[in-house]
């Protein structure tokens, strides 16, 4: 399943080259009269790509973003990335799912012309809309596309679908015996590899969380040098937790002289245990 999913991919990835070469063509006007504009609709409805954008982008421009959507997915159905960029930002500006089978299907179809911020959002989709064993499996299938690719949210949410501390008993073992099931069981190993990613690529969430990690022990190695340096880490990349545990301003003299010095004896830097995956 998996090999056929990442042909599909590429197959899908090539053709959307092609029809984005297409798109590079298209003229872009603003002023459109509505006449014109019916008569665009209708050659979008019957699958002219231009006419498509043409629509989408004029209802974009005058915030009828209904009618944008529609037309976006008819353009990127096509193949235009650039219409999956914005259908991704319209969708998340939305303040429901409206017409969500619609929007999975979308998601679903994107995910597969490769653009890496749908494949993330597929897999945050995935687990907050679905329950079962085989749609965390594809949530986690689509997470480790988007990780592979860079994406550090995407690397951090698989980082916690693998952690054997965070996932219930039940998520992942019900479909036993499957290569998938297999491959996407829980692992701390891997939930360490990726979180280390996240954390070494910057992630405010990943280097707070890894702090933690390495505070009570799970899954990396009890260390609270590696604690205070990836709680620096975190402060200065500005989460909240982690600048309230370092500020000891409120704190006697003596405490933060004390905390001074402890910081003074840390020789390492910041890093992650070598990880095989």
């Amino acid at each position: 399943m998996r090999h056929a999913l990442a042909i599909a991919c590429t197959l899908a990835l090539l053709h959307g080259l092609t029809a984005q070469a297409a798109t590079d063509s298209c003229i872009a006007n603003p002023d459109i009269e509505q006449e014109e504009l019916d008569a665009l609709a209708a050659r979008a409805r019957q699958g002219d790509l231009c006419s498509s954008l043409a629509v989408a982008r004029y209802a974009d421009s005058g915030e009828r973003y209904m009618t944008a959507r529609f037309y976006y997915l008819l353009a990127a159905s096509q193949g235009d990335t650039s219409s999956d960029q914005r259908l991704l930002e319209l969708y998340r500006q939305s303040e429901n799912l409206v017409q969500q089978a619609l929007y999975e299907k979308w998601l679903a179809d994107a995910a597969e012309r490769g653009l890496v911020e749908v494949q993330a959002e597929l897999g945050r989709y995935l687990l907050a809309w679905k329950s079962s064993s085989q749609d965390r499996i594809g949530a986690m299938f689509w997470l480790e596309t988007a990780a592979k690719r860079g994406h550090l949210e995407a690397q951090y949410l698989l980082s916690e679908q693998y952690r054997s501390d965070l996932v219930e008993e039940s998520d992942l073992d019900a479909v036993g015996g499957d290569d998938l099931a297999l491959h996407y069981a829980r692992d701390d190993a891997k939930a360490a590899h990726w979180l280390c990613r996240a954390a070494a690529g910057g992630l405010p969430q990943a280097q707070y969380a890894l702090a933690e990690a390495y505070s009570f022990g799970n899954i990396v190695p009890l260390d609270q040098d590696q604690n205070r340096l990836w709680l620096e880490k975190a402060a200065a990349s500005g989460h909240p937790d982690a600048i309230a545990q370092l500020d000891d301003s409120a704190d006697p003299w003596y405490v933060r002289a004390e905390n001074w010095g402890t910081r003074q004896l840390i020789r390492a830097e910041a890093s992650c245990p070598d990880s095989q995956h």
